[in-house]
Parts: C-alpha cells; sequence; structure tokens
C-alpha cells in the first residue's frame, strides 16, 4: 500500500514538514488533498510545485523489476507533455471571371475525365505530371482530385452552382504540416494551384479558409474511462456545443464478471456543423488502425511523448493494423529483452498455440508486462462559419510580411489566411475557454474572475505554439524505412500464401521466390509485335511496371517534391 508520507519526507501519517505548510489544519488538509490527487488522479505535484506522474501502470509490473535502472530509464522514460500543430488546413480558390462551365476549363477536365476511364479499369491513380496524380477522392461537390502524395489535394469542381462557389478547394494535409511546417506547405500548394491554372489562361481570384484543424498531442490523458465518464462531464466539461458523441470498444474479462471497457473517442458538436467540432481520440489506435501516418511513432518518442517500449509494440502493430496486436508485441519486447528463459519459453508457446485467443494474450501481457502510453489527441475542427462570423475582427489581425507577399504572382491572395494562421492563438484561446472547456467545477472562479481550469487543460491552453524540437528530416526518412518493411512483410505473407495455392507446403522462401520467378516468366511473359517488333510485357508483367511507374511517382511526390522545402 502506498503510504502518502513519503512524498513529504516524513514519518508521520498525519502531518507534513512545518517548513512546507503552515498550520496543523493546513497540514491536514493538504495530506489529504496530496492523497486524493495521487491515488485518483495518478498524478502528484511534488514540493517544488513541479507536476510529475506515479507512472504506477510502469512501475508495478514485474518485468520493470528485473531490469537495471539505466534499462529502466532506456525502455520507459518519457514525459508528459503536449505536441501542438494543425492537423489539416482546407482553402478555396476563386477564379477572375470565373461562372458556370467556364470554356477556359473544357481542356482539363476532357483529359481528367480520359484519365479516370483508364483508372476504372486499372484501379490505381493517373499521373497527371511531375508532381500530381489524378485519384479517385473528392470533396463534397469537388469530384475531381490532384493529389500531391501525402502533402496535399486540389478538388475541382467542372460546373459551379452559383457565383459564390469557387472552383477550386484545397487540403494541406497532415504529413506536410507536421514535417515540412505550415509556412511551406500553405506556399508550395498555392503555387501548385497557380502553376495549374497558368496552364489554361486563368487567374486567381480570392482565397478563404475553408477549414483549420487545431490539435495536440499529449500522453496527459492516463484513463480516458474516468475523464469522459457521465459523472465527469457533469462536473467538469463546460462548453456552447448542444451534442457529444462517444465510441469505445469491450474486452471480456476472464478472470471476474465485468467487461474492460474504453472510451477512445469523445466529441462535441456536430460534425457536418459548419462551425466547430471538438474531438477527444486515441490517435496510436487510429494510426495504427488506418494503416498511415507511421512517422508520428518516431516523432512522439523523439519528443518524448512516448518510451522505446511504446514505439515497439506500436510499430509492430502497425504492420498488422490491427491495435490487438501491441498485447503481442509487449509479449516480444519481453522474449527480446527479458531474463527468465523459463518465462520467455511460456511466452513463446502462448503465441505459436493453435488455439491461443487475443484475449489470452492480453491477460498474459497484463499479469506481467507494463501498460502502454496512451496517446491521444485533442483537436478542435473549426469550419467557414466560425471566421465568417468574425470577418471584421479578423480584417484588423496583423500578420507577418512573407517574401512575394505583396509582389505580383506572390502570394498575395494568401493575406487573409496568414492573418487567421499568423494569429492562430487567439483563435486557441477562445475554442479553449469559450467554446469547450474543463474547469475544477462549474462555479469555480480564478483569482482574475474566470474559470478555473483543471491543471492538465491550463496546461493545454499554456503550450507554446512553436515548432518541434525535433529533427524532421530523419523523421521523413523513418517514415520510408517503416513503409519499405511493411512492403516486405507483405511480400512475405503473399509468397507463403501464393505458395500453398500451388501445393508447397515444405518448401522455403528461397525455393518460393523461385518458383514464383519461373511460373512469371513461363506463364506472363509474352512478345508482342507493335509498329516496329517492339517488345512488351502483357498480364502480371505488364501490371507490374505500370504498378513501379505508379509507385515511383507518389514516392516523388511525396519525398521529392519536398527537396526546396527546409531540411
Amino acid at each position: 500500500m502506498w503510504d502518502p508520507c513519503t512524498i513529504f519526507k516524513t514519518n508521520s501519517t498525519s502531518t507534513v514538514p512545518k517548513c512546507c505548510f503552515g498550520n496543523a489544519a493546513l497540514r491536514k488538509y493538504y495530506t489529504l488533498y496530496y492523497i486524493y490527487v495521487f491515488i485518483v488522479t495518478d498524478y502528484y505535484i511534488d514540493l517544488k510545485g513541479k507536476f510529475m506522474s506515479n507512472r504506477r501502470y510502469i512501475r508495478d509490473a514485474m518485468f520493470y523489476h528485473e531490469l537495471s535502472e539505466q534499462r529502466q530509464k532506456e525502455y520507459f522514460d518519457f514525459n508528459f507533455q503536449y505536441l501542438p500543430a494543425l492537423d489539416n488546413i482546407y482553402y478555396t480558390v476563386s477564379i477572375k471571371g470565373d461562372s458556370g462551365v467556364n470554356p477556359l476549363f473544357e481542356t482539363l477536365f476532357k483529359r481528367l475525365d480520359e484519365m479516370r476511364a483508364v483508372m476504372m479499369n486499372t484501379h490505381k491513380p493517373a499521373i497527371y505530371n511531375s508532381s500530381l496524380s489524378l485519384t479517385f477522392k473528392s470533396y463534397k461537390i469537388y469530384r475531381y482530385c490532384l493529389s500531391a502524395e501525402d502533402l496535399y489535394d486540389i478538388f475541382l469542381v467542372e460546373s459551379l452552382p452559383n457565383d459564390k462557389t469557387p472552383r477550386i478547394a484545397v487540403q494541406i494535409r497532415a504529413y506536410g504540416l507536421w514535417l515540412f511546417g505550415v509556412d511551406e506547405m500553405v506556399f508550395k500548394s498555392f503555387d501548385t494551384v497557380k502553376g495549374l491554372l497558368r496552364e489554361y489562361g486563368a487567374e486567381v481570384g480570392e482565397v478563404f479558409e475553408n477549414r483549420i484543424d487545431y490539435c495536440y498531442h499529449t500522453n496527459f490523458i492516463v484513463s480516458p474511462e474516468k475523464l469522459f465518464s457521465d459523472d465527469s462531464l457533469r462536473r467538469h466539461l463546460k462548453t456552447t456545443l448542444t451534442r457529444y458523441h462517444f465510441t469505445g470498444r469491450v474486452h471480456p474479462s476472464g478472470e471476474d464478471d465485468y467487461s474492460d471497457l474504453t472510451r477512445d473517442y469523445s466529441a462535441f458538436g456536430e460534425r457536418k456543423s459548419n462551425y466547430v467540432f471538438v474531438r477527444f481520440y486515441n490517435k496510436a489506435l487510429e494510426v495504427i488502425e488506418q494503416g498511415y501516418k507511421g512517422f508520428f511513432f518516431e516523432l512522439w518518442y523523439k519528443s518524448g511523448l512516448i518510451n522505446a517500449y511504446d514505439k515497439y509494440c506500436f510499430e509492430y502493430a502497425y504492420q498488422t493494423r490491427n491495435y490487438n496486436s501491441v498485447h503481442k508485441a509487449r509479449l516480444l519486447f519481453y522474449i527480446e529483452h527479458g531474463r527468465d528463459e523459463a518465462l520467455k519459453y511460456e511466452f513463446v508457446q502462448l503465441l505459436r498455440g493453435a488455439h491461443t485467443t487475443s484475449q489470452m494474450i492480453r491477460e498474459a501481457a497484463d499479469r506481467y508486462m507494463p501498460g502502454l502510453t496512451v496517446v491521444f489527441n485533442i483537436e478542435f475542427e473549426t469550419k467557414r462559419k466560425f471566421y465568417y462570423l468574425s470577418d471584421k475582427f479578423i480584417d484588423g489581425l496583423s500578420y507577418m510580411i512573407r517574401p512575394g507577399l505583396h509582389e505580383s504572382g506572390g502570394c498575395g491572395g494568401l493575406k487573409r489566411l496568414y492573418r487567421i494562421l499568423d494569429n492562430r492563438r487567439l483563435f486557441i484561446n477562445y475554442l479553449s475557454g469559450d467554446v469547450l472547456c474543463f474547469c475544477d467545477s462549474k462555479s469555480s472562479i480564478g483569482e482574475d474572475g474566470k474559470a478555473k481550469y483543471c491543471d492538465w487543460w491550463r496546461r493545454l491552453r499554456s503550450t507554446r505554439l512553436d515548432g518541434l524540437d525535433v529533427d524532421l528530416k530523419l523523421v521523413r526518412v523513418y517514415q520510408t524505412n517503416m513503409d519499405k518493411e511493411i512492403q516486405k512483410k507483405r511480400f512475405i505473407n503473399a509468397l507463403a500464401r501464393q505458395s500453398v495455392l500451388d501445393g508447397s507446403d515444405n518448401s522455403s522462401f528461397i525455393d518460393d521466390v523461385a518458383s514464383m520467378l519461373s511460373t512469371l516468366n513461363d506463364n506472363d511473359k509474352k512478345t508482342v509485335s507493335i509498329d516496329g517488333g517492339n517488345d512488351f510485357y502483357s498480364n502480371s508483367l505488364v501490371d507490374y511496371q505500370q504498378r513501379k511507374f505508379t509507385y515511383k511517382q507518389q514516392v516523388k511526390n511525396r519525398l521529392v517534391s519536398g527537396k526546396n522545402l527546409p531540411e
């Protein structure tokens, strides 16, 4: 049982040192308060006022006590913090003199329709130019999408329903915003739009924000089940939004009559609203099961948001696209780093067992291994109406002058967008104070006459919004290497399935590779004489070459197109 006196370095269970607090009544009060904070919230504040975590879910694990102090720090050290960023930026671009079906773009949409017809047969993106590909994505009425892989999407509509509808909508994606920065991605996407319009003799008219997502990745939310319970929300949540939603998972327990419930997603407001939508969700779960944005694992680790053990487990589950695989990874981590050979053997047999269930694996991991750091995303999705109601306020804001901002052909159309982005602290303070916040109690008032925020929410509001202190070039390399590993694993799995279908149950990997090459050479290489006897591969190998070309362009769009961006 934890002894509260260990915090205060005293032998008395009813008092604290006089040097810390004044009279006996106050000493008793603070002792009870620290017991409550430590046990109920999993946190405490030390005598110097430093916010700390007791990390019970790590220190109570049996595996933790097998390790030397050096190994404990190497595998499990991390810092409680927030990582702020802009996760998505949508803006619209209108064209001077544009209306209805613009004859300037007749050639463009004819070309896009031809490319789409080919895509319907190949089921792959079609290359538009050296930096853009036509994809099957759409956005509201915008049926055509030219995409720079992972960086930004340019959506176009063929016929405008009215004169107020812009021809183009641009989405800048999270990968580029996190790893290249807001300024560079806004300028680069806008420059691409201007280049596209120049091809057809059109000019940019007005640029307006359409949606901006302000987000914080954090490990402060240790127990979302408690934090977002109905009782907790009644006591601590203050919001002008009138709807809330949540989802979670049920994990049946074999040890008692109760199930383990998780709260993986909580949201406030209406998703289809044109105002504000606020989300709190398990970001690690989303990255793993969606199978994209794997660069976050390296980013979180380098920033100290997760530890080496978390990263190992998340990476393993990411390759399977199944979050439950983290529990298998927890056992594999012990097999690689544990000391008890008998326990290693037990875990190996469990993982190899034909009748082993995911619940059995999870229970074994929970008995011996630490839990994983919960990485939550707190996200404020702000829509056009939110800014439309503040038009006069936005027009009066100052902004940083960029090179080319006032030059002809520069980024002059982006002045309104920069007014918002450069002053996002003002909007975040309003969102996290007036629109939605968590307070000690709904009636609690601080010395400044405003609501007294919960400590974790106060820390979110005071987090600096400047750039990440991480070598982002290394993070981009990490993403590429992770993609390679996933492709290798998929190749091995596909080869194993093909081998079984061919009846080669006991063949080796090298034999299966040789067999596959032989089969392709025999059945799929055909010579066709066209206009002078050029040789072409057909069937599988033609598709293979086309896929290689497509993937080459996609990788180039994602990585090489950033060559002029800051390294």
